[in-house]
């Protein structure tokens, strides 16, 4: 009967040591893939470390021991050994269930002295539910958390912008995202090839020449306009556009440019400049920015330019830094009023002549942004 106890307890205890228990915290490690490395301290070394200390200051308590050796998790309590998960912890409790009740019966049945042949056979009955028990026990020690764990891989991505040189060409002014914009074209040009614009990282790509058409002469003051741009179309036939001029920065520096303008001279008879239209004044009107770029990176435009002949440049357009980036637009006025966009004011007393009357405008891009200089007043 003592063996048969003395058996009982020690396969109690070793149901309830946690010896071979494996915390499912301690179950999976991450890393990651570069030129570090850290180090952590073993949680099974620091309860052996916080055991020592406590050993040597004479502490007994067998509950606060375990309690210090061992991490708690939400899920754990008491004497329970530290189980992954709630299927472990259940098996542990049927197992210690089994010799518990296991114990009371061999109490029980050896008060039983005249059945002691059938106390054997029941013996070895209990030897084997015993062994059952302890089976349960083993698997719920086992890290059934470890299938569970994770891990973790950091990988890396990278790609290298350079600049562009090539040429962009002249967009569609009402949709910069077109993919078949078609060519603008020359009014002024007999040909009606337009001038290709500059290339380079930093590119002036067009900008719009324009004719007001034939007017009569009238000795009262009168308001002639542009027409708008022609662009030609894949098909052969013809589309109108707001005039404009167009700016690409594919520098990649973020630094900010300005677009200037200038009148070089009053309009003049064609084959003799000495004729000029005196008093004319050309004005630049409903001036807008568009971009397939976000707007919060559009350079700042003016809405009226008014130029003065032979008289300092103007700055109608100014990308600060941190704008500007990419191609932009600038064009004057939009499906409704790009016919009214580019006024040319003739007073009443200038004479005129019976012929072309021409003019040059000078638009010159630099690759920092400077302070915009006003419109000068007529």
């Amino acid at each position: 009967m003592k063996k048969m106890i003395l058996l009982t307890v020690l396969l109690l205890g070793f149901a309830c040591n946690p010896f071979s228990q494996v915390d499912a915290a301690e179950a999976g490690d991450g890393y990651t893939s570069g030129a570090e490395v850290g180090f952590y301290e073993s949680p099974s070394s620091a309860s052996t470390d916080s055991q020592a200390k406590k050993a040597g200051t004479g502490q007994t308590d067998d509950a606060k021991d375990r309690s210090d050796a061992q991490t708690t998790n939400a899920d754990q309590f008491g004497f329970m050994p530290r189980l992954g998960t709630t299927q472990a912890w259940l098996c542990s409790m049927a197992g210690l269930l089994t010799i518990l009740i296991i114990t009371l019966l061999l109490i029980l049945k050896r008060n039983g002295k005249d059945k002691e042949e059938e106390n054997k056979k029941m013996k070895k009955s209990y030897l084997v539910a015993s062994l059952a028990g302890l089976t349960l026990i083993g698997l719920s020690s086992m890290p059934v958390s470890i299938v569970g764990a994770t891990t973790e891989v950091v990988s890396d991505g990278q790609v290298m912008f350079k600049t562009d040189v090539t040429r962009t060409p002249a967009k569609n002014p009402l949709d910069p995202g077109d993919t078949k914009p078609g060519k603008p074209t020359n009014p002024t040009n007999p040909t009606g090839t337009a001038t290709n614009g500059t290339t380079g990282p930093l590119s002036l790509d067009y900008a719009s020449s324009f004719t007001f058409g034939e007017a009569m002469i009238s000795a009262d003051d009168a308001k002639y306009y542009a027409k708008p741009q022609v662009f030609s179309q894949d098909d052969g036939k013809t589309v109108d556009r707001p005039n404009f001029v167009q700016v690409t920065d594919k520098r990649g520096t973020f630094e900010g440019w300005t677009l200037k303008v200038k009148q070089e001279k009053q309009f003049s008879v064609k084959d003799d400049d000495t004729k000029e239209l005196t008093g004319a004044q050309l004005k630049y009107l409903n001036g807008n920015v568009t971009s397939t770029i976000d707007q919060q990176y559009a350079p700042t435009g003016q809405k009226e330019i008014t130029l003065v002949p032979g008289s300092a440049e103007v700055a109608p357009l100014a990308a600060a830094k941190d704008q500007g980036m990419g191609t932009w637009i600038y064009r004057f006025g939009d499906e409704q009023t790009m016919a009214k966009s580019i006024e040319l004011a003739v007073p009443g007393t200038s004479p005129k002549m019976a012929k072309e009357y021409v003019t040059e405008l000078t638009w010159t891009l630099e690759s920092t942004p400077t302070n915009t200089t006003p419109s000068p007043k007529s």
